[in-house]
Order: C-alpha cells, then sequence, then structure tokens
C-alpha cells in the first residue's frame, strides 16, 4: 500500500503497522490473463486470434456401462483426454469436440480397447500397419 491522503503521517504509526504497508512501487507490465496473452501463444491446441474450428459430433453405438473415448492427431492421440457419455442410458455415447478443419485420423477406446468407428467407413492404414478412421472438417 501507498501513502493515499496527505493527513497520514507515517511517522506516528508503530512499527508493527509500519511493517505491515508496502511503499515500493508495483511492477508494471501485463497482468496474468486470457486476454493479456501474446497472440501467438497457444490456448487449449489453438492459437489465439485463430478460428477454433468446427464442432464435431463423434457417436458410439454400445452396450450401456461402458467407457468410452476418442482419440486421435486432433487430441495427440491422448485415449483419457475426450470421454463420451451415454446421457440416456441406452449405449448411445457422444461428444461433441471442436476440431481444427483438414483431415484427421482417430479411433475410439472402448473399455482400454482401440477400436474403428463403425460408422464410418473411410479408413487409412497408419505406421505401425493398423487402421484408422479418417474424418474430413471442411
Amino acid at each position: 500500500m501507498t501513502k493515499k491522503s496527505s493527513n497520514i503521517d507515517l511517522e506516528r504509526l508503530s512499527d508493527a503497522v509500519r511493517s505491515q504497508l508496502d511503499t515500493t512501487p508495483k511492477p508494471r507490465g501485463r497482468k496474468p490473463g486470457s486476454k493479456n496473452r501474446p497472440k501467438g501463444q497457444r490456448y487449449h491446441g489453438f492459437k489465439l486470434g485463430q478460428p477454433r474450428g468446427h464442432r464435431v459430433v463423434f457417436t458410439y453405438c454400445g452396450a450401456p456401462g461402458q467407457d468410452v473415448y476418442v482419440a486421435g492427431d486432433f487430441n495427440n492421440w491422448d485415449p483419457l483426454s475426450k470421454q463420451l457419455i451415454d446421457k440416456q442410458g441406452n449405449g448411445t455415447y457422444s461428444i461433441r469436440c471442436l476440431v481444427l478443419p483438414g483431415r484427421h485420423e482417430y479411433k475410439f477406446v472402448v473399455n482400454g480397447e482401440w477400436i474403428l468407428d463403425p460408422a464410418n467407413q473411410e479408413h487409412a492404414c497408419n505406421e505401425r500397419g493398423d487402421w484408422n478412421n479418417v474424418l474430413i472438417v471442411e
């Protein structure tokens, strides 16, 4: 804190009160927060100041009570980052994700097992000799 009014005499304050006062000026510059980040930084995988992508709905039909995730090049193939939810309890799992425009490969992870999307017939062979689903976002 700095002296705000002229009628306060800092010398008359007790030593305990004076020790709590901070008379050093605060540093100026950018404050922490998303509005003050430089334009080149990334935020949740998207560059700031650029379009964030398109909403894509992934849907998987299976048995109720399964753990279903989607992993692809749009989330660095993280098998636990995007979980599909069965909102009605009937085995229809879905999630809505932001995906950048372009060609993307993905797979579902159901109870720890990597499987192809049965509703998408577009496939491509990956570098391990396995198959991935292909999604094209325009």
